[in-house]
């Protein structure tokens, strides 16, 4: 039996993958809107204003285990339930996700990795990230610099990384120079050129590989209050 193609493979594992976002985003924890966490609180609650001292005794062991057991379920239950799905899709590449990951040059969404957590943080993508770094322009070649969150090289490997227009560019270009962190710990200079007039939202690649972080950026050229975001851009969007 020939091996599964990466595309075929990366289409069901990406599946996977947006199945277990959508239970995260669902399921919830306490209290949180429009999860099914509220629903079973809410259900505790309606219990507790029973007028019926027994039946609501009775009610209340039920619907207090099912609210315990759904802040439960996901991440280490949730992997159960997928087990034969991704057991199946192991047995397809050989039995060994790093070595298929790591021969086709692919990687894996995060998700994947709670249900499969013997793959290598290498062999996984990081996820979307809106705050690597900010900068601000206050004059002509000068502005602010904000540290956000660097990528965790323990939990994912390097990402690709953009500048993000956060304003609509003004009258002028930005030439813009980021200290970066490169996987082993190196640091590596690229320069990015925002055109003026670029709209908000705008992406432009940073050049030179995949990074962790975004340690510094300056200008040599801005309009004050052109402000800008490094983000990680992820390696294809996850769909069911």
């Amino acid at each position: 039996m020939a091996q599964i193609s990466t595309a075929n493979f990366n289409t069901l594992a990406d599946s996977l993958s947006q199945q277990i976002q959508l239970w995260i985003n669902t399921k919830g924890l306490g209290t949180a809107s429009n999860t099914v966490s509220l629903g079973t609180s809410n259900n505790k609650s309606t219990v507790q204003g029973l007028n019926d001292i027994q039946m609501e005794s009775y009610l209340a062991l039920a619907f207090n285990a099912l609210y315990n057991n759904v802040q439960q379920v996901f991440p280490g239950n949730i992997a159960v339930l997928y087990y034969d799905a991704v057991n199946a899709l192991r047995n397809e590449v050989g039995g060994n996700f790093n070595s298929f990951l790591s021969n086709a040059s692919d990687r894996v969404h995060p998700n994947f990795a709670l249900l499969a957590p013997d793959i290598l943080a290498a062999n996984i993508f990081p996820a979307p990230s809106a705050n690597v770094a900010t900068y601000q322009v206050t004059g002509s070649a000068t502005g602010t610099f904000t540290h956000g969150s660097a990528l965790n090289s323990n939990a994912t490997g390097a990402g690709n990384m953009s500048v993000k227009a956060n304003s609509t560019i003004g009258a002028a270009s930005n030439i813009l120079t980021l200290t970066l962190t490169t996987l082993s710990g190196g640091t590596s200079t690229q320069t990015v050129t925002v055109p003026a007039a670029t709209v908000n939202g705008t992406l432009f690649s940073i050049p030179g590989g995949q990074y962790l972080d975004c340690t510094n950026i300056t200008c040599s050229a801005g309009t004050n209050n052109d402000a800008f975001a490094v983000v990680v851009v992820p390696d294809r969007i996850i769909a069911l």
